[in-house]
């Protein structure tokens, strides 16, 4: 970004520029304080009309998520949250290499991103360079994406991920003899094959994938606690923020391990968005794990579950001087159900109907608490991405531990915790920067949708004012209900019964019927429903609109109206999609 002052500088105060070999890496905050990373993208000509909307509206897993475009002359800027997490480069450990799931897992993840990007309408290129991979709670996440093709050099990195993945060592080119090294020798010769095909120039990354996906994961383990101590002493050395990880990729960044390795664990935690981490714990038999670390404030814990089944386990913090507890639990059945113990009584306040947790199968799990907030937990299936949320009610402000109650089998994995230093930004992460907001109960997020299988309620994200939505086939229910306030506090109500009838009326003791309209029987309810809100003056109306076939509800008041919040409002199942 130079010194070219473009409109970012108009919005965002900037705090510290970073250079790269794709640009600039600029830490800035947002007028509402909000701490983000800027990245640059060249541009060689105008973006096509929708290219704003395509890069907003594109969500991957693995991609760090663009909160906003700025368009500017010669470039665009995306802006991302601020990420904290481990460079791969730096996390897998020299002639020792991950677990073959874990590598096979990650290798799968990062070339099915890669190809996504480029299949775009307007493609998107990256490089899979370990240096240009974070690793957050598990996850990779490319760092650099860019509308030209990089340099052959840097586009063939790819090939050479998986023997990183296992061994730890980068290669240049492609080596003669792999099994040179001892950890690939033990692997299967299906192993091996997809090893060599992905150094063969003549392989497109499209089947090296497709050999990949086929490839059974290995039922043994390598020297996982080996890997799992040396991870802990990455973790020590306080290289997670996304900034070191650009120190590192360029070897500008010194740092002394000794002095990292020897801070307590409250001195890390106090530092915000800096992570602490346990070491893992392997249930031998009932019991619970009480977290060493006293927390005040907004934080958020995590920890990744291996479950073997048949067996209870729950996750919640314990306040050191109340009787306040609050968190989740998973039956022998693997549902879930979020709780809250007040003096002696527990609640259960959510449910996570049709979502289960699988035995075998790893899962992320967080808990995030703000003070006089509800307290939020995530459950993310590592295999699927699909995620599990839940929002509690407000707890008693006080010191909190983390607790893991457990029985013989059940593996939780560097459970730790990281102070929130931006509340705001943490919520939008804990709903995968979704344009609504789960307010009450619980649901499932999968790539651009939200299934509330329950009681819940949804508001729409300030500026949002349209949503896609459908039901299940068969229902016979409500089709939709909307809750609308206005900035002078006025409040309205949208049904949408099920004998077709539309009607906005007022919230208040009268309940004023403000417009009326009729859906015949020709709706679909397993078809997606496109709903918009628009006021303008004296007059605001909720459309909808299914197949072609539109229908509105208008209403006309006596003072100019303006519509700041849109909330949804559901007892039963409803998929939520993104316009």
């Amino acid at each position: 970004m130079g010194q070219k002052k473009g409109r970012y500088y108009e919005q965002y105060q900037v705090e510290d520029v970073l250079t790269f070999f794709s640009g600039q890496l600029v830490l800035a905050r947002s007028p509402g304080g909000t701490q983000v990373y800027l990245q640059e993208v060249k541009l060689n000509r105008e973006l096509p009309p929708g290219s704003k909307e395509m890069l907003l509206g594109f969500q991957n897993e693995n991609l760090a998520p663009i909160l906003d475009v700025i368009e500017e002359r010669g470039r665009i800027i995306l802006v991302h949250p601020t990420l904290e997490g481990e460079p791969l480069s730096l996390l897998v450990p020299p002639r020792q290499g991950l677990d073959p799931t874990e590598a096979l897992l990650v290798f799968r993840n990062l070339l099915r991103t890669a190809i996504q990007l480029s299949k775009l309408p307007l493609p998107l290129f990256t490089t899979l360079d370990p240096r240009n991979i974070i690793i957050e709670d598990n996850r990779p996440f490319v760092l650099f994406i860019s509308f030209h093709r990089f340099s052959r050099n840097q586009a063939e990195k790819w090939r050479y991920l998986l023997y990183f993945l296992l061994t730890g060592y980068r290669l240049e080119t492609p080596i003669q003899d792999i099994e040179s090294d001892e950890k690939v020798r033990d692997l299967s010769s299906e192993w091996k094959r997809l090893l060599i095909r992905s150094m063969d120039p003549k392989e497109t990354m499209e089947s090296v994938l497709e050999e990949a996906d086929r490839l059974e994961l290995p039922k043994f383990r390598s020297k996982k606690e080996e890997i799992g101590k040396h991870r802990r002493w990455i973790y020590s050395a306080a290289i997670v923020v996304l900034a070191v990880t650009i120190g590192v990729f360029w070897g500008s960044w010194i740092f002394d391990t000794d002095a990292g390795s020897s801070r307590s664990k409250e001195e890390q935690f106090e530092q915000s968005g800096e992570a602490v981490r346990f070491d893992s714990i392997r249930f031998k038999k009932e019991q619970i794990e009480t977290l060493p670390l006293s927390m005040e404030g907004s934080f958020r814990v995590f920890g990744e579950l291996k479950w073997t089944g048949d067996q209870p386990f729950s996750l919640f913090l314990e306040s050191e001087n109340i009787d306040s507890r609050f968190g989740f639990r998973l039956d022998q059945k693997g549902r879930l159900t979020l709780f809250q113990r007040i003096n002696g009584e527990t609640f259960d306040v959510a449910q996570s109907g049709t979502f289960r947790i699988q035995p075998d199968e790893s899962y992320r799990m967080e808990l995030l608490y703000i003070p006089r907030q509800p307290f939020r937990v995530s459950v993310t299936e590592k295999k699927t991405g699909k995620k599990w949320i839940a929002v509690g009610n407000v707890p008693i402000d006080s010191t909190y531990q983390m607790n893991l109650k457990g029985d013989s089998g059940t593996f939780v994995r560097n459970p730790g915790m990281i102070k929130v230093g931006e509340e705001s930004g943490a919520i939008e992460r804990w709903m995968n920067n979704h344009p609504w907001l789960l307010v009450n109960g619980a649901g499932v997020v999968e790539e651009h949708n939200l299934l509330l299988d329950g009681d819940g309620r949804v508001h729409l994200r300030k500026g949002n004012s349209s949503f896609a939505f459908k039901r299940s086939s068969g229902y016979a229910g409500q089709p939709l209900q909307m809750e609308l306030e206005s900035t002078d506090g006025s409040r309205f109500i949208f049904h949408w019964n099920r004998d077709g009838k539309m009607e906005l009326s007022r919230m208040d003791e009268g309940g004023e019927s403000l417009g009326v309209n009729w859906v015949g029987s020709s709706w679909n309810p397993d078809q997606e429903t496109r709903v918009s809100v628009a006021s303008e003056s004296r007059e605001f109306t909720v459309e909808m609109e299914q197949g072609g076939d539109q229908r509105k509800v208008k209403a006309q008041l006596d003072n100019p109206v303006s519509i700041r919040r849109i909330s949804i409002v559901s007892s039963s199942d409803l998929q939520l999609r993104e316009p």
